[in-house]
């Protein structure tokens, strides 16, 4: 059984929540901020999680983490996935956009020049009986590894990870495939730029965009 840590939080910049309440309101569970690369025996129901604060955004229920730590489960109550949705809408005006470029975890100066980005989210979230959710979370807890942690640590047991295909068009000025390749990693697709520079599109694959939490049983 091993610890499986995700890196800090970058800082996001506070605009009107339009972006992030969208998404909030469609997937109906607190936004991961930013968006990571799911692990699905890492972050599978019942699984420990370390260092989550919940928070307040606009009015939206988002997870900030200074660092994210999960203790995975060996031979775990098995999981179902749920219902695709599919979330589509458009992202404008600076304040906007740099909350979109804090969720999707891309470096400052990514959204220079974009003027509109149209979003669409393919989602589906895990699902378990609550009772082999606590059971999973109960086994790995105990684990030797996850036992030696820190005891003052809050832990949370992940009750419903929620995970998207992301597809992102954006439009502006002056756009680079440079600028694009900012917002993949190396397992996505490579960035469809236009010569012209008024646009690019990027594929996000299999992100962890939303958890459900529960307090500790």
């Amino acid at each position: 059984m091993g610890i499986v840590a995700l890196a800090a939080l970058p800082a996001i910049a506070y605009g009107q929540g339009l972006t992030l309440g969208n998404m909030a309101a469609a997937l109906k569970t607190p936004l991961l901020v930013p968006i990571r690369p799911f692990d699905e025996r890492a972050m599978a129901p019942g699984t420990p999680v370390f260092g989550v604060a919940a928070e307040q955004f606009h009015g939206i229920d988002i997870l900030r983490v200074g660092e994210f730590k999960t203790c995975s489960v060996d031979n775990p109550h098995q999981w179902f996935r749920g219902k695709a949705v599919v979330v589509t809408f458009s992202s404008q005006g600076g304040a906007e956009l740099e909350d979109l470029r804090g969720f999707l975890g891309a470096p400052a100066g990514s959204m220079n020049g974009v003027d509109n980005v149209d979003v669409k989210l393919d989602a589906s979230s895990l699902h378990t009986p609550y009772p082999h959710a606590q059971h999973n979370f109960t086994k790995a807890l105990s684990g030797a590894n996850c036992a030696a942690r820190d005891e003052r640590a809050k832990v949370a047991m992940i009750v419903r990870p929620v995970i998207a295909d992301i597809s992102l068009t954006f439009t502006g000025r002056g756009l680079t495939r440079r600028q694009a390749a900012a917002f993949i990693s190396k397992a996505d697709p490579a960035p469809d730029v236009a010569t012209d520079g008024t646009s690019f599109k990027v594929v996000l694959l299999h992100r962890l965009v939303a958890l459900r939490l529960a307090e500790s049983p």
